[in-house]
């Protein structure tokens, strides 16, 4: 069995995501941030972490939610989100069918759907 990783989600990525009750567990991954060129790729590990926040779902497996800037490759937006300033991005919604080895439980969901998330986050 391979081990479950979790990469960001990138826009124009094709999954089906998940729908349907979230129940159970919340879940926090950190991973380094994916850095844009002329960026070097080490300073990824001293600067804070891309954050991915996993519930579990009723019908099993996990809805992982997470954002990515809408210019991934661009160094501003970058500088921005580091600076702590505001860009335009996505909500990322996969389905993942095992809970990756690095995360780490943050207490019990609420009981709702995905829906209602996406639609939260939507509306915020």
């Amino acid at each position: 069995d391979a081990v479950a990783t979790l990469e960001p989600t990138r826009p124009g990525e094709r999954q089906a995501p998940p729908t349907g009750e979230l129940q159970g567990d919340v879940f926090l991954v950190q991973t380094p941030l994916t850095l844009p060129p002329p960026v070097p790729a080490g300073l990824a590990n001293i600067l804070p972490k891309h954050s991915v926040v996993l519930a579990s779902l009723s019908d099993g497996g996990y809805a992982a939610f997470d954002f990515v800037p809408a210019s991934v490759e661009d160094p501003m937006a970058a500088l921005q989100l580091l600076l702590g300033a505001s860009v335009e991005g996505l909500c990322g919604l996969r389905h993942l069918q095992r809970l990756p080895r690095q995360a780490l439980r943050l207490g019990k969901v609420k009981q709702v759907t995905v829906e209602e998330v996406i639609d939260g986050v939507n509306n915020t």
